[in-house]
């Protein structure tokens, strides 16, 4: 697909990346640049995802518009923690 921009054709191979995600990416290579192993950051890539898409899929784009509330309905649809209005604690 190509778009006209300034009078020039740009390939666009990939969709626009939101600043959530490219935030993301640069928590992930910055955990690759401190040593951590493959499957360190290969966790840390699988545990973030989700959390990525249930923050896009309610438009928060920016990752200073994240709130207590959207960790909260996340980690309770997740079934990772209890949830309460004094905070979140890990489910054992």
């Amino acid at each position: 697909m190509y778009s006209a921009k300034n009078d020039q054709r740009t390939l666009r191979l990939f969709p626009p990346v939101s600043p959530l995600r490219r935030e993301v990416q640069a928590f992930l290579i910055d955990r690759q640049a401190r040593g951590l192993s493959a499957r360190t950051a290969s966790y840390h890539a699988e545990k973030i995802v989700p959390l990525v898409a249930h923050l896009e899929a309610r438009e928060v784009s920016l990752v200073e518009d994240i709130t207590p509330d959207h960790l909260r309905r996340f980690l309770a649809r997740s079934g990772r923690a209890a949830v309460s209005r004094r905070g979140l604690q890990a489910s054992t």
